[in-house]
Parts: structure tokens; sequence; C-alpha cells
């Protein structure tokens, strides 16, 4: 009997030593879920990526952030075509708001929320519009559980912006111009330095700054190549492309963002680097471009910096000479021999012989080019109704002189 009790006392010791060990591996089997943070896009559903929608057709739940005053979600809307009618909703309040005591409350709120759901191994995503990590709401959980045993996955989507350009046809940026992305909440200091210094700007969240906005595009010259689309790729999109004539106290919608590029024809200067793109953007659509060139050929700063000849080199355009022709014969092709031998990286495609003093004049100067083989493109004799004033470093602009009378004397 006593070695009975023995036994039994080791057979039920062995019996809780099992059941704990069973204990042990169910905990060990279960598995936590796996947060997802997608980006829709734009707003057009055929704008997902192949494996957003993937994911998206799987999941257990889907979260849609929204603010507290507005009820339903861009973002699920967008993603609605590929969520099954299974899959578990779960809108998530994210107030915008300026109380950053507040904005931290709800983020531990909803921090837990989602971790619940998780040790319950349910499968989350997490949808936001354009791209979760480009001013997004998923950013505020993305960094509440980097740190955690939680296992995320982050699927890109197209920024808003990108999917406007495609949309309307504005390339963003070309050549080697740089591209500022900045929101309208920032301060008014940053946003100003932050434009002087761009080629072009995206500006995101306009929808309460947009008279400042529109102040400072027309102060960097920007206004002129601006456009704002409202709600883009949604049925009702909103498209402004003359924002200089919209009144300041006009009201955009929440999701509107602005494109603008500088309209360089109104830089006092031309940066090296925006040369190239500046002279292509000029002469679109334009079959010829003439550069009025600054004194004389290889005249400008220090060993020819920003000389006629530098800007001809760095363009690769071919150099029209104007020789002055009064009181000279031969020698003036001596001269044009001496322009085109002096930097032979530069390609003078010919001459136009000015204030010539007569026919028999013309004709001298005409057999003295043909000896050097220099093409003469044209021939001025000297006219006092031809005049055009001259200032320092070149002619005085078009704009600035009446120019009717004088082109109909010429033609």
């Amino acid at each position: 009997m006593h070695i009975f009790c023995i036994a039994q006392i080791f057979f039920l010791k062995n019996v809780k030593i099992k059941e704990k060990l069973n204990d042990l591996e169910e905990d060990n089997m279960k598995t936590t879920g796996k947060l997802y943070g997608i980006g829709v896009g734009p707003g057009d559903s055929k704008l997902l990526t192949v494996k957003a929608v993937e994911i998206i057709q799987k999941a257990d739940i889907i979260i849609t952030p929204k603010t507290e005053k507005k009820d339903g979600s861009v973002a699920y809307n967008i993603a609605k075509p590929y969520i099954s009618e299974k899959t578990e909703i779960l809108p998530l309040v994210f107030q915008m708001v300026t109380d950053m005591d507040i904005v931290k409350k709800q983020w531990v709120e909803n921090r837990k929320i989602i971790s619940e759901k998780l040790e319950e191994g349910k499968n989350i995503v997490f949808l936001t519009l354009g791209d979760p990590m480009l001013y997004s709401t998923y950013m505020y959980i993305f960094h509440a559980l980097e740190n955690s045993d939680y296992e995320v996955e982050t699927i890109p989507g197209i920024p808003a912006f990108l999917g406007i350009a495609s949309q309307i046809g504005l390339p963003i940026t070309e050549w080697e111009e740089n591209l500022l992305i900045i929101p309208a909440t920032a301060s008014p200091e940053k946003i100003d330095k932050a434009l002087e210094a761009c080629d072009n700007a995206v500006i995101m969240k306009v929808y309460k700054k947009f008279a400042f906005i529109q102040e400072e595009l027309r102060k960097h010259n920007m206004i002129k190549n601006a456009v704002m689309v409202s709600r883009a790729g949604l049925p009702d999109e909103i498209v402004e492309r003359d924002l200089d004539l919209l009144p300041s106290d006009y009201k955009p919608n929440y999701l509107s963002t602005i494109i603008a590029k500088r309209d360089v024809s109104h830089d006092k200067k031309t940066p090296p680097e925006r040369l190239v793109p500046t002279f292509a953007t000029l002469s679109e659509g334009a079959d010829i471009s003439i550069i009025e060139g600054v004194m004389g050929l290889f005249d400008g700063g220090a060993n020819g910096i920003s000389s006629t000849a530098d800007i001809a080199k760095k363009l690769s355009a071919p150099v029209v000479l104007v020789l002055d022709c009064k009181a000279v014969g031969d020698s003036i092709a001596a001269t044009a021999l001496g322009f085109r031998e002096y930097d032979k990286d530069i390609e003078i495609a010919g001459v136009i012989l000015n204030r010539l003093g007569s026919d028999k004049h013309e004709l001298m100067i005409r057999e003295a080019m043909n000896k050097i083989n220099m093409p003469v493109l044209g021939a001025f004799h000297r006219d006092d109704d031809l005049k055009t004033p001259e200032r320092h470093l070149g002619l005085t602009p078009v704009t600035e002189i009446e120019t009717n009378q004088l082109i109909r004397y010429m033609v």
C-alpha cells in the first residue's frame, strides 16, 4: 500500500508535468499576426500594385484611418474593389490637431488596439493614400511598432504628385533640375528659403495655406508654371492651371497638391547647371533659337567664363559673327579667320557683313571671305534708318523700343 501511494504520487506529478509541457507547446505554436502598411496611390483603384492587391485580398483586418470629424475613408474606397466581404473593417481615429499630448495619447490607444489584434494572430492591412513613407498617417504606427517583436512590412504606392504629373502631362524634373517636396504647414521661413533654392516644387497640404503659398509662388517666379490638383484620380477631381487668377481666399479641398516649376525666363541670372535645361525649355517648339551675344565673342569674366563663346560651347550652338565692315577691306577676312582659329572648339557657321559702304565694297569683302571659306549669311549697307540703340553690354531690348516700324522698313 505504501509503495502504491508513492507510485500514484509519481503518476500524478508526471501527468501535471505533461500538461504543462503541452500548454507550453501550444503557446509556442501560437503565432502573432503581421502588419502591412499599404499605399493605395493617388485615387485610381487600378493604380494599386499587384502585391498590394494580393495582400489586401488575404487580410483578416483592414484598418481605415479617419479624422474625428469625418466619417468614411478615401483610402478604403480606393481599395474597396479588392477587399473580401469576410474581411473585418476597423476604422481608427487619427486626430489632426497640433496638441502633441492629444496626438500621443491617440497613438498609444491605436497601438494597443493593433497589438491586441496581432496577438490574436490576425494579419492586418493599414491603408493610406499615396505612399506609406511620404507624409502618411501610417508613419505613426510604423514608428510605434518598428522596435517591437511584431512583423511589419511596408508596400509602396504611387505618391499623389507623381500620379498628378503623369495625368496632366507635366514632367516634374528634367536634366539636372532639383525637386523640393514640402508641406504648406511648414514655417513660412522654411518654405521661403526652400522655394528660393529649388527648380521645381511639390507643395502638399495647401488647403489652409493657399493665400500664403500663392504669394510665395509669385515671389519666386513659379506661379506661371504652377498647377493645383484636388482629389486627384477621383470622380470629383479639380485641376486649377492658373493659380495667379484664383482669389486669395480660395479654399481648396483637403486633398490638394501643387506642382510648380520655376519660370526661368524671369530669373535674373541663370546658374551654369540650369543653362542647358533652361535653353531647352525656352526653345521648345521653335525651329530656330537665337542667342544674343554679350560684347565680343570671347569677352566675359576671367578666362572667358560666361562669354558668348563659353555659352556656345556649353550648348553646342553654332556662332554667327556680325562684323563691322565700315572703312575696312580684306582685313575683315583676317579678323574672321582669327576668330575661327582662336578656339577651334567653337563652330563659326558664317558671318553677317554690317555697315557696308556700297555694292562694290560688299563684293570686295565677299571675295575676301571666299578665300578663307567663310560663308557670308547676309549683308547690310549703312543706313541711318536701320540703326538700333545700344547701351552697356549690348543692344537695347526690343521691349523697350519701337520695333514694328523698323521691321517693316527692313522687309
